[in-house]
């Protein structure tokens, strides 16, 4: 009778002989590109890929060129301010700032009408006619 450490290494051997051909098959399969799904489609039993619309085909350019890792970035287009072209910017921004300003404080005032006085019912009659109205 074989002991337990026997058939344990038996185990592990079948094991790791079947990991190591599934891996095998995995990487050879991912080789040749997608040769299953293309045997598949070819045969009518996957589905198909629809053709995309006009406006797309015009849209995208035929060849895309894409910027590979490590490649440095452009700088900026336009060159930096001098010391006089910055504090011009900053007076026209406070000129703006304070016409927003001016604005905002115009269109609270606008709002800022009284609230009408409240409609009359039995219980406020008498207070009503004792107190002058606030409206104009």
């Amino acid at each position: 009778m074989p002991s337990f450490l026997d058939v344990m290494m038996t185990c592990v051997v079948a094991i790791v002989s079947r990991v190591t051909i599934l891996v095998g098959l995995g990487v050879s399969l991912a080789a040749c590109g997608n040769a299953a799904g293309d045997f598949v489609r070819s045969t009518g039993l996957g589905p198909t890929t629809a053709q995309p619309q006009g406006f797309v085909v015009q849209s995208r350019p035929n060849d895309i060129d894409f910027i590979s890792i490590g490649t440095a970035k452009p700088g900026p287009t336009n060159p930096a301010k001098n010391a006089q072209q910055v504090k011009d910017a900053e007076t026209e921004m406070d000129s703006l700032r304070a016409r927003n300003a001016n604005a905002g404080a115009a269109a609270a005032a606008a709002g800022g009408t009284p609230l009408p006085d409240p409609a009359l019912t039995p219980a406020n009659m008498t207070k009503a006619k004792k107190s002058p109205s606030t409206n104009p």
